[in-house]
């Protein structure tokens, strides 16, 4: 996959289902990036990663961290996903699954080859719907932007 020379960006907004993390990745070697996250916190190696402190994501938009945690349980929480705090910058929220959910993220994104988004949590009234969003135009106004 050629690399767009475009960064990759996390926004943050209220979308149609609620709260809604969405990731624009551009190309191969960002999608990539995420993967290795994934992979890396269901090993435990380590039991937390910065979004902010990967450097995977070139811009935050309306967040100030996405913080990947590893459930030490061995079943999904009720709330995979919660705000955690809130700053200047934005709201800090938590990403967190057991072992085998961290992995099943990682081969969701496997099936982003072509123009796409996939979901990686389930979202409802009290928790934040994260998704990926892979070469999809929507760059100038994410969904809940001003479209």
């Amino acid at each position: 996959m050629a690399d767009t020379g475009q960064a990759a960006t996390l926004h943050f907004y209220q979308g149609a289902c609620g709260p809604t993390l969405m990731f624009q990745m551009y190309d191969g070697s960002q999608l990539e990036g995420l993967k290795t996250i994934f992979q890396r916190v269901s090993e435990g190696d380590p039991t937390k990663i910065s979004l902010r402190q990967s450097g995977i994501v070139g811009t935050l938009d309306g967040v100030d961290d996405l913080l990947f945690v590893l459930d030490p349980k061995d079943k999904d929480l009720s709330r995979m996903v919660r705000k955690v705090g809130e700053n200047a910058n934005g709201c800090v929220f938590q990403f967190q699954r057991h072992r085998e959910g961290w992995l099943e993220c990682s081969e969701l994104l496997d099936g982003l080859t072509l123009p796409g988004h996939q979901y990686l949590s389930r979202g409802s009234s009290d928790e934040a719907l994260v998704m990926v969003s892979y070469q999809e135009n929507l760059t100038k106004n994410p969904p809940g932007k001003g479209r």
